[in-house]
C-alpha cells in the first residue's frame, strides 16, 4: 500500500495569500482529492468541516499561519509524516503480513487488496 501525503504547503501559502472572499473556494480546491474519500462515510462539505474542527480561520489575517508554514515546510513536516505513515504502515503489514487492506477510494479495485 502506498500513502500519498500531498504537500499542500504551497496551497495554503497561496489561499492565506487571496482576498478573504476566495478562501472557502481555495481551500475547497485544495482539499479536493479528499473530497470522495471523505464523502464515502457521510456526505461532508471539507469546507464547513475545516471551520467546524481545528482549521486556522478563513475569515481574517493572521501572520502567524504564513510564518508557520514556512516553518513546517522548512523543517520538513509534510516529508516527516509521511515517513512516520510509511513506518507504521510496514509495522503493521509485517505484524499481519498478507491482510486485505480496505479500498473504498474510485481509482481503488472493486477488491480490496492484499498487503505487500
Amino acid at each position: 500500500m502506498k500513502i500519498i501525503v500531498h504537500d499542500t504547503a504551497t496551497a495554503m501559502l497561496d489561499l492565506l495569500r487571496r482576498p478573504l472572499e476566495e478562501r472557502p473556494d481555495a481551500l475547497r480546491d485544495m482539499l479536493a482529492p479528499l473530497q470522495d474519500v471523505m464523502s464515502a462515510v457521510a456526505p461532508v462539505d471539507l469546507v464547513e468541516m475545516h471551520r467546524q474542527g481545528s482549521g486556522f480561520p478563513l475569515d481574517r489575517d493572521d501572520p502567524r499561519y504564513v510564518q508557520a508554514l514556512h516553518r513546517m515546510r522548512d523543517a520538513g513536516g509534510w516529508n516527516r509524516v509521511e515517513e512516520s505513515l510509511a513506518a507504521a504502515w510496514r509495522r503493521i503489514d509485517g505484524a499481519a503480513s498478507g491482510t486485505p487492506t480496505p479500498c473504498t477510494s474510485p481509482w481503488c479495485p472493486a477488491t480490496p487488496t492484499t498487503s505487500t
